[in-house]
C-alpha cells in the first residue's frame, strides 16, 4: 500500500519519465528501420518540435503565467488582449516556422501542411500545458506535454512492426497522431478550463 501511495504522490513524476523513455526508445528503433540519411532527417524533425515547444509562442506563455492567476477552479483570471496575442503568435509563428523548416532545412519531399499540423500542435500543448500548471492540475499538465512524446513511442514500436522504413511515412503519421492530439487537448482544454477577462 505504502508503494502504491508513493505512485500515486509522483504520477506527475512518472509521466516525465515515460515521455523521456518514449523519446529515447524512439531513437533506437528508428536507427535500426530508417537510413543514415532518413535518420538524420529524423533528428533535424525531432529538433524542430522541441523548439517549436520551448519557442513557438516567442515566450508570451510565460507572460500569461505572470500576468495571470487563479480565480477559482478552473476559472483563469487573465487579461483578453493577451490571449488574444498568443492565438496569433501561436498561429503565424506556427505557420511561418513551418515554411522556414520546409524550405530551408528538410530535404524530403513532402506536403508543407503536415509540419503546419506539428508546429502547431506541438505550441498548442505547451500553451494548455501552463493553463493547466497554473490551475494546479499538475498530473493533467504533465499528461498534456508528454503525450506527443509517448506516442512517438508507440509509433516506433508499430514502425517496426509494419516495417515502414521511410522517413516521410514516419513523419505524415506523426502528424496525424499530433493532428487527433490536438483535438482531444482542444475540447478537453475548453471543457475543464473557463477564462476571466478582469484583468485590464
Amino acid at each position: 500500500m505504502n508503494i502504491k501511495n508513493k505512485l500515486i504522490q509522483h504520477q506527475s513524476f512518472l509521466i516525465i519519465i515515460l515521455g523521456a523513455i518514449s523519446i529515447f526508445f524512439t531513437n533506437i528503433f528508428l536507427k535500426k528501420v530508417l537510413s543514415t540519411s532518413d535518420y538524420g532527417e529524423y533528428s533535424l524533425y525531432i529538433t524542430f518540435l522541441q523548439m517549436m515547444g520551448s519557442f513557438g509562442l516567442l515566450g508570451y506563455e510565460q507572460v500569461f503565467l505572470r500576468i495571470s492567476e487563479p480565480n477559482k477552479t478552473s476559472v483563469i483570471k487573465t487579461n483578453k488582449n493577451l490571449l488574444l496575442t498568443i492565438i496569433i503568435v501561436w498561429f503565424v509563428v506556427g505557420i511561418l516556422s513551418a515554411f522556414i523548416f520546409d524550405k530551408y532545412y528538410s530535404n524530403i519531399e513532402i506536403n508543407v501542411l503536415f509540419y503546419i499540423i506539428s508546429a502547431l500542435s506541438i505550441t498548442f500543448s505547451m500553451f494548455v500545458f501552463n493553463v493547466f500548471r497554473l490551475d494546479s492540475k499538475f498530473l493533467v499538465s504533465q499528461i498534456v506535454l508528454n503525450s506527443w512524446r509517448i506516442f512517438l513511442g508507440f509509433l516506433a514500436i508499430l514502425i517496426l512492426i509494419k516495417k515502414i522504413n521511410t522517413i516521410k511515412s514516419f513523419i505524415e503519421y506523426v502528424s496525424y497522431g499530433l493532428l487527433f492530439i490536438f483535438i482531444l487537448q482542444f475540447f478537453y482544454f475548453i471543457r475543464k478550463i473557463k477564462f476571466d477577462f478582469s484583468i485590464k
